[in-house]
């Protein structure tokens, strides 16, 4: 039995070394978690000018003390009247003027409606000492119901962070206002540029319109015709250009036929390609589907800076426009685009340059060569948006080949079929003009400051026989529309003493209101981005670009008269 005792004994010796070497190893151990809490405590009071812990529930709250030269004689106690102590608190370091918005934010009986479903907010003000610091609420414990139990509380200087962002948004408004003022001088300019110009085509498409075919006149008319668009072309590109910057161009897609897309190009680019000499050919694969979904106008412009690049540089030879096609799937093809002529060709050196904005190659060679040098970098960034990219083949002293592909939906797959026969009747037709309707019971009124605006705009319809007044100003628009019911109004924008919005406006409050629901149209010089914008917000139906398309107009006229007066030839 002795030797029982014994073994029993220098068992329970065992077992208390065991614990004891147990307990020293956890106490080091939580230790050493202590003192690297007690670390990173230091280092985060160092940052913040007050640290706490708050109880919501029990109302109250957790002081850190801590020794910054002996982190383990940190020391954390707790105090009983949570709210009461940090209100007491904050009220000595806060600039009188932001007591009221301050303690709203520390009232504890809002905190978790302020919060949300967020686990953090916080507030900036400004302290007595006149420094601007920011406080902030963290959630650091919920309840097992969702409940807030506990939360941070945090106070840091932020002097020099607020001057930084002071400094960012000086920054940011300058730029805003240089924004501004470059939007109202594109708006002016284009006003005050596009309004004469288009009284000089407008004019010169009704000497179009009657002169014979065997008339003296009728080169020199083709002849302004063609410098009027070129005229037309500078100033949309400079305007295309800021839409882009601005962000404000959009791709807007709709179904459209093909063949009219390239009937339109070939009219367009043909004679400017007959009168340097040059043979313009086209390779259209006649199997390519006619109706196609997506934005026409940017296909058409994109194409167009392709087709007048190249007659520009091509001094002898011959340009060929050549549109094919893969089947992609059941709903959607590529289209694969091309313009190839025998010009200059560029040099491997300028290919760096050949996208950039403002940018000509060959400057001194090509300097008598019209254009503002931004076409092929409105193009490069229409097809980005349209999800393609433009592709150059190129050699210095033989020619160039511009392509792209283009993915588009099909909407039936009729072919094109021979688009050949676009070029010999292009070729030989003369300058036609026939009204696409007549309209004789229509009443429409036209207001424009610009006497040959009117002039122009009362011609360009006088064959569908509309009833037109016309009004010089907002006032005299106004008394017309007083006892008299249009069907159509035309409205200027930019007049003097009453503008097109301000008259637009008057007009829908007037007291008889005949014209209350008429369709107001607005005329307008000011084509830069966000244009359209403005006059839907403003309450106009539509709007028409000076100079106004021809064909255009007609299409508009069509679409807002009541049906029953209108006679489609």
């Amino acid at each position: 039995m002795p030797v029982a005792t014994t073994l029993v004994f220098l068992l329970v010796i065992a077992a208390i070394v065991a614990v004891s070497y147990v307990a020293v190893r956890r106490n080091k151990q939580k230790d050493q978690i202590s003192r690297q809490l007690y670390h990173q405590l230091s280092a985060t009071t160092k940052l913040y000018v007050f640290v706490q812990e708050f109880d919501i529930i029990n109302d109250t709250y957790t002081d850190i003390e801590i020794d910054e030269e002996n982190a383990e004689e940190t020391k954390v106690s707790e105090h009983s009247g949570a709210q009461a102590a940090l209100i007491f608190r904050m009220k000595e370091h806060l600039d009188p003027s932001w007591e009221n918005q301050v303690m709203d934010f520390l009232n504890f009986s809002t905190l978790a409606e302020r919060l949300g479903d967020r686990n953090a907010i916080t507030m900036e003000f400004l302290n007595s000492d006149g420094i601007w610091c920011r406080c902030r609420f963290i959630v650091s414990q919920r309840t097992s119901l969702g409940q807030i139990s506990r939360v941070l509380w945090l106070v840091e200087e932020i002097d020099e962070e607020r001057k930084e962002r002071e400094s960012l948004r000086d920054i940011s408004d300058r730029a805003m206002a240089a924004s501004e003022a470059k939007s109202a001088f594109l708006s002016n300019m284009s006003h005050e540029i596009r309004t004469p110009i288009n009284a000089m085509l407008g004019m010169n498409e009704m000497i179009l319109r009657e002169c014979s075919e065997d008339s003296p006149i009728l080169p020199y008319a083709k002849n302004i015709e063609a410098a009027g668009h070129t005229l037309l072309a500078l100033v949309n590109d400079i305007l295309d250009f800021s839409k882009i910057e601005a962000g404000k161009m959009e791709i807007i897609s709709a179904e459209y036929d093909l063949s009219s897309v390239i009937h339109d190009l070939v009219q367009m680019i043909s004679y400017r390609a007959e009168g340097k000499g040059l043979e313009f050919s086209l390779e259209i694969d006649p199997e390519t589907p006619k109706r196609l979904w997506g934005d026409d106008i940017r296909l058409k412009q994109i194409v167009t800076n392709l087709l007048t690049n190249a007659v520009k540089y091509t001094k002898e030879g011959s340009v060929v426009f050549s549109i094919d096609f893969e089947k992609k799937d059941d709903k959607h093809v590529l289209l694969n685009v091309a313009v190839k002529d025998t010009g200059s060709g560029i040099k491997k050196e300028d290919m760096d340059k050949l996208f950039s904005k403002f940018d000509r190659i060959g400057e001194e060679k090509n300097r008598h060569i019209e254009g503002t040098g931004l076409g092929l970098s409105i193009t490069t960034r229409l097809l980005n948006m349209m999800g393609s990219k433009l592709e150059v083949g190129s050699i210095y002293g033989v020619g160039s080949r511009f392509y792209f592909t283009l993915e588009q939906e099909v909407m039936d797959w009729e072919p094109v079929g021979n688009m050949d026969e676009v070029l010999l009747t292009t070729a030989t037709a003369h300058h036609q003009y026939h009204e696409q309707f007549t309209a004789p019971e229509a009443n429409v009124l036209v207001v424009d400051d610009t006497e040959m605006n009117l002039v122009v705009f009362t011609n360009l319809l006088k064959k569908t026989k509309v009833n037109i007044d016309t009004a010089i100003s907002g006032d005299d628009a106004l008394a017309r529309t007083k006892n008299k019911k249009y069907d159509l109004i035309f409205l200027d924008h930019m007049m003097p003493h009453k503008n097109g919005i301000e008259t637009l406006h008057e007009l829908r409050e007037q007291k008889n209101a005949v014209n209350k629901d008429t369709p107001v149209v607005c005329l307008t010089a000011n084509a830069v981005s966000g244009a359209w914008e403005l006059y839907k917000s403003e309450g106009f139906d539509d709007y028409l670009t000076k100079p106004i398309d021809f064909a255009l107009l007609e299409q508009t006229v069509i679409k807002y008269l009541p049906p029953e007066k209108v006679h489609q030839m």
